[in-house]
């Protein structure tokens, strides 16, 4: 193609090469004013399906990756009939010329192999295997190496294995041939077996044994031979041929070339972390730097030790290199925490804005050591000095924010431009003495390697502020890797993460950032938490699920908390959940996050009050107004029947009670006949971001005194309140909560309708729970074993349903059936949870301890009234797991009905008294009041 040639909007000014199936070429973009780089079919080849299909691949591969490490597609087109791919135009030589000359040193060698397994990564996570990975297809520049031609890529796992196959089998049956790709592949490539990423390390590790020893792996005079040695010969270890090569290396190296994939590193991201150690090994060993430079080097460590930077004008330094040099210069324990300002933008590019705070966030969260002030706890303090919560944090506002909140260090970061050049600074301040504790300045080539030096300052900062080097290595992973590449998806994360939006206003920020960078999994794992705050559970499960594909795309942090949200929300495995996040509280003791979640739901879930207690305790020192941990304890000590401790935790919170903790609190004030509390409390619901709560909360107790017809209307405008939201899941919860107590009044055919529309509307888990329990009461056991079976097929591991849900179900089932013993059996299951707290309960305020009324009638049944009596008592003695669930009022019913039958008339009639007590405003024709005052009259 002749200089002048355009395609489309590019004109050719020079030929760059040539291959088999492509032809390079320089181009010149007149509309942005750039030298662009057009691979285009090679004409020979312009009719051959194979090589079109390759080139498509390669087009659609390369597309979505944006990498440091992988060369940028910035466009693609067709002109003449011939396809084209727009690309960077990359400056240097590739590694097969490179290593022409001989194998690399090492600091070299390191420095390409990590940027190498980063770029692999990325291909990798974004569900690409390379299959072509050889020194011909890695160009080297003064910015780092960059993957090449994915032209094998496997996209289309029919088209690529064809494809794959048929070009081994071509190249073995070639004499005299010089090596080319054969002499990269794997062993299951050879074999024409499916190749996984797992392949990509093995002909990494051919490269990377080539660039440490200048040699290859695998010899032979034709391409057979040389696949010959891949499939059954063992290589000369490294160090055999390379004497300074640090034995862990070689043993790297040759772990990556192991003939079975299962013996072979299985990541990218594992390998790397191998080579980073191995790195800083041999660093420490030489004073950060290969024998050959040290001495030279020597003027420049002492002047970056004696000034406290962290980074040499136009590289980047590793941050365990800092921690090496940055011994004995501690300025921050273990008991400090630090304040992030906002950096300041100078560059006029916006895609920074708040961008890199958060991820400076991200990265220094990563540390056991250091503790940065949670977003809520800035925000609240924000409040306090009479500014917007959304207020920036310039340095002067950051520093008062740090003095305020009895913090330690503030840190503020900048970012400009020299040229096509972007400036990174940081500096950190003792907010109390005034004291600089560390300044960093760094340079870097391009908007893409921002995120990467912010990184290596963070680490940088890490350990000169006191963390110990085995700590930086253990929690250290790149903003690239444990949140994402793209600056404009981190930037709409940032935006929700300020927590000044609520959930309603985060989703379309999460959904932006998500759409701009599908494998963000911080993002994810938010969207999911977002969608279970406003009860959309099912996008909920989606969105955590997603999250916890991509667990390895996030710090150990943040690793931890979408590992639990996928056990909590997915798989319902409470007991699992509850380790993992004990697991995290362990590796992260200040981490107020991990002990709001270890406080929640999963404890709750099974029972733990105590330790929701003491998870709750210890979050409320780390921040003495953590909202959840206030509402934790509440719920907590009210289950427990503590109720003065309940009362002391809602006077010691005030205003630091969420909405679930106030109608619980209302639930306490009821309890004790409180009615100036449970006044006050009203009115606080009511002005809440979730005023339904109230009419819903204010049904249940109607209900429970046998006050159906007002039940009835404020249940109906809880759930047009909550319909009008769109939160159609809240809306089936409250419909199901009004079938269960008609039911549980007698009212069968309503109880029937109610529970037919609520599952209408909804079948998530709980509802269909509530639903199934509401049907069996009504005499439609045959439905609700039906539910039990969808429950137990759709949720194997979830704890609730294989505990309470399913097991309660079945026993119901089998009371229909006349089987009581069969239900006691049953119910079994439930035995260890029978006070533990199910999801309906702990969202919706009913269905605790109903298994334990089920086994109740179970044991009415079959004639052992004592203990039904016994099973009916429990849930009097809890009235604060009851709460105001119509079900109390009934089991006192029950309780009563078990007396009278078991032969104690006195206590019965106290029963009986009791029960009609609190029916005494009952309305007239509630089936249930009506039985009860003819069996008492029958008693007296």
């Amino acid at each position: 193609m002749r200089a002048g040639t355009r395609l489309g909007p590019y004109e050719i000014t020079g030929s760059l090469g040539a291959g088999g199936m492509g032809e390079v070429y320089r181009a010149r973009d007149g509309r942005l004013g750039r030298d662009v780089a057009i691979k285009v079919v090679a004409a020979h080849a312009i009719d051959a399906p194979q090589a079109r299909e390759r080139f498509e691949r390669e087009a659609q591969s390369v597309a979505g990756l944006q990498h440091p490490n992988v060369c940028t597609v910035y466009d693609v087109g067709d002109a003449e009939g011939r396809a084209f791919i727009v690309m960077e135009l990359l400056q240097g030589e590739t590694l097969q010329q490179r290593l022409r000359r001989g194998p690399m040193d090492l600091p070299t060698f390191f420095d390409s192999a990590l940027a190498l397994a980063d770029g692999l990564q990325a291909a990798h996570a974004a569900g690409i295997v390379h299959r072509d990975i050889k020194p011909a297809n890695i160009f080297l520049t003064k910015r780092g190496p960059k993957i090449l031609d994915f032209g094998l890529a496997k996209a289309d796992s029919r088209t690529a294995e064809q494809a794959s196959a048929l070009e081994t089998r071509a190249m073995l049956t070639e004499a005299g041939v010089t090596i080319g790709t054969i002499a990269y592949m794997s062993p299951e490539q050879l074999r024409g077996e499916a190749a996984d990423a797992r392949s990509d390390l093995f002909s990494l590790g051919l490269v990377f044994y080539e660039m440490a020893t200048g040699r290859s792996a695998f010899t032979g005079t034709t391409t057979a031979a040389i696949g010959g040695a891949i499939l059954h010969e063992e290589p000369l270890p490294p160090r055999t041929l390379r004497d300074d090569l640090p034995d862990a290396l070689n043993q790297t190296v040759l772990k990556a070339l192991a003939k079975d994939p299962e013996l072979r590193y299985q990541s990218a991201a594992d390998l790397r972390a191998d080579l980073q150690r191995h790195r800083l090994s041999a660093e420490i060993k030489t004073g950060g730097m290969s024998a050959t430079n040290a001495a030279s080097a020597s003027p420049r460590l002492r002047r970056l030790r004696r000034v406290a930077i962290a980074a040499v004008l136009g590289a980047i330094v590793p941050a365990a290199y800092w921690s090496y040099f940055a011994r004995g210069t501690a300025k921050l324990t273990e008991s400090d925490t630090i304040v992030l300002g906002d950096f300041t933008n100078t560059t006029g590019d916006a895609v920074f804005d708040d961008a890199l705070r958060l991820g400076l966030i991200v990265q220094l969260q990563q540390s056991p050591y250091l503790r940065v002030l949670p977003e809520q706890s800035v925000r609240r303090v924000l409040t306090l000095m009479d500014r917007g919560r959304d207020a920036a944090l310039t340095s002067a506002v950051a520093l008062e924010v740090c003095q305020r909140s009895s913090s330690s260090a503030v840190i503020h970061g900048s970012i400009g431009r020299v040229g096509t050049q972007y400036v990174l600074g940081l500096t950190a301040t003792d907010c109390r003495s005034g004291e600089l504790l560390d300044s960093q300045q760094l340079q870097v080539p391009s908007k893409e390697n921002v995120l990467g030096a912010l990184s290596k300052m963070a680490g940088a900062f890490r350990a000169r502020a006191g963390e110990s080097f085995a700590m930086i290595r253990t929690h250290e992973r790149p903003l690239e890797e444990a949140t994402t590449a793209s600056l404009e998806a981190l930037k709409a994360y940032s935006a929700a993460a300020k927590g000044v939006l609520g959930c309603a206003g985060m989703i379309p920020l999460l959904k932006r950032a998500v759409e701009l960078d599908p494998e963000f999994a911080l993002a994810h794992a938010t969207l999911g938490v977002c969608y279970s705050g406003t009860a959309q559970r099912q996008l909920s499960i989606q969105s955590a699920t997603r999250a916890y594909e991509l667990r390895r795309r996030a710090t150990d942090r943040e690793r931890f908390f979408i590992e639990y949200a996928y056990e909590r929300d997915v798989t319902g495995d409470l007991e699992k959940a509850f380790q993992g996040v004990t697991l995290w509280t362990q590796t992260y003791p200040r981490d107020l996050n991990a002990h709001g979640l270890r406080g929640g739901y999963s404890a709750h879930g099974t029972g733990r009050y105590e330790d929701a207690l003491q998870s709750a305790e210890r979050a409320l020192e780390l921040d003495p107004e953590f909202v959840f941990a206030h509402s934790e304890s509440v719920s907590a000590n009210l289950f427990l029947g503590r109720f003065d401790a309940a009362q002391r935790v809602v006077q010691r919170a005030g205003a630091a009670l969420d909405v679930p903790a106030l109608v619980l609190s209302y639930y306490l004030a009821m309890l004790e006949h409180d009615s100036a509390g449970m006044d006050r409390l009203a009115t606080r619901i009511r002005a809440s971001p979730e005023p339904h709560l109230l009419p819903y909360a204010l049904s249940l107790a109607a209900a429970r005194s046998g006050q159906l017809g007002r039940a009835r209307t404020l249940a109906r405008e809880a759930i047009d309140a909550v319909e009008g939201l769109g939160r159609v899941e809240t809306a089936a919860s409250y419909e199901s909560a009004a079938a269960v107590w008609e039911a549980f009044a007698g009212n069968h055919a309503a109880a029937r309708q109610r529970a037919l529309t609520a599952l209408g509307m909804s079948n998530g888990r709980d509802v269909t729970y509530a639903v199934g329990f509401a049907l069996a009461l009504a005499g439609e056991a045959t439905r609700s074993e039906s539910l039990a079976d969808d429950l137990e097929r759709q949720y194997p591991r979830d704890t609730l349903v294989r505990h309470t849900y399913v097991p309660t179900l079945r026993a119901l089932g089998a009371l229909a059936r006349k089987q009581p013993t069969r239900a006691i059996e049953l119910l079994q299951p439930n035995v260890q949870y029978e006070r533990a707290a199910p999801a309906i309960a702990f969202n919706a305020f009913f269905g605790n301890l109903y298994p334990v009324y089920v086994r109740g009638q179970a044991y009415a049944a079959s004639g052992q009234h004592r203990q039904a009596v016994a099973e009916f008592q429990k849930i009097l003695d809890h009235p604060g797991l009851t709460m105001g669930d119509p079900a109390s009022s009934r089991a006192r019913l029950e309780h009563a009905r078990s007396l009278a039958r078991a032969a104690e008339p006195a206590a019965a009639r106290s029963a009986y008294q009791d029960v009609l007590a609190l029916w005494k405003d009952a309305d007239l024709d509630v089936p249930i009041v009506a039985q009860a005052k003819a069996e008492y009259a029958k008693l007296r």
